[in-house]
């Protein structure tokens, strides 16, 4: 500790000594014009760092021997220090807070797009679920459509099979009741002689050439029942061969079921007029009306 003392002492000492020599001496700045911009202080600093001692080894600092100068220096350059460190913390706090709202603006756009995304798929679907409701509407629509046509058309059909099969009952009550008159009456009447009707010889022979044809109606109930069968039936045509009456002779296993069908088609029907052979009077002829599914 006293070795550190002495050593001290003489620096002071030392320190004392050059500076009164510096007063005394003209400053080598003088003769060194280039050099006056740098003061003198320097000089000193630079021979004070010459000495090669280690002054934490003398048990004291430089800050013991600093001038008012250097300690405002020092004070300067420590404020603009904790400036320039409080500058680059705002500047790294800047940094740190733009990055998160560059982040945070990247998580809300991300978010937006995402509920966007989402909305869109949900709307799709709420259209597509539309679009198959509508479609499903429209085919439950058009099959109840084809259900009343088709419910409308049967009963079309069964009323016209009802009307048909009653106006037969009818034909064939009146046809039962002209029998029975016509059997009364042969019964209760005389007959009396005829004289014999004389045969009108054509002066050409009649070909029977049809120029008008009309196909029988299958009746419904035969087609129900898939009845087959053939009617014969005895026409009767005038001169300009239109047919004027026709009636049924006989009916396969004696069945009426195309009585009214056949008597229909053949009341349509014409033959090339008698007129153009010569022949005035009407002619009779048996047909036979086919009935085949």
């Amino acid at each position: 500790m006293k070795i550190k003392t002495i050593i001290a002492a003489l620096l002071v000492f030392q320190f004392a000594v050059h500076a009164q020599e510096s007063k005394k001496k003209p400053s080598w700045s003088d003769a060194m014009p280039e050099r006056k911009d740098n003061p003198d202080i320097k000089v000193e600093i630079e021979k004070e760092e010459d000495f090669g001692l280690d002054r934490s080894s003398l048990g004291f600092d430089r800050d013991e021997f600093s001038t008012p100068e250097d300690n405002a220096q020092d004070s300067t350059s420590q404020q603009i220090t904790n400036k320039i460190e409080i500058q680059k913390q705002l500047d790294n706090e800047r940094k740190k807070n733009a990055a998160q709202l560059a982040k945070l603006k990247k998580l809300d756009a991300e978010r937006l797009a995402a509920e966007k995304e989402r909305e869109a798929q949900r709307l799709a679907r709420i259209q597509q679920e539309e679009q198959k409701r509508l479609a499903a509407q429209k085919r439950e629509a058009e099959r109840l459509a084809a259900e009343k046509l088709a419910a409308k058309e049967r009963e079309s059909q069964r009323l016209a099979r009802i009307q048909q099969e009653e106006q037969e009952q009818i034909a064939a009550q009146k046809r039962a009741e002209q029998n029975n008159l016509e059997k009364k009456a042969t019964a209760t009447t005389p007959i009396a002689k005829q004289e014999p009707q004389k045969k009108q010889v054509p002066t050409a022979p009649y070909k029977w050439k049809k120029i008008k044809n009309v196909a029988p109606v299958y009746p419904p109930r035969a087609a129900r029942k898939k009845a087959e069968g053939w009617v014969d039936v005895e026409i009767t045509i005038d001169s300009t061969g239109k047919v004027t009456d026709a009636r049924v002779l006989r009916t396969k296993r004696n069945s009426h079921i195309f009585d009214n069908s056949a008597l229909k088609a053949v009341k349509h029907w014409s033959y090339e007029p008698p007129l153009n052979s010569g022949i005035k009077t009407e002619l009779k002829k048996t047909v036979r009306l086919i009935y085949q599914l």
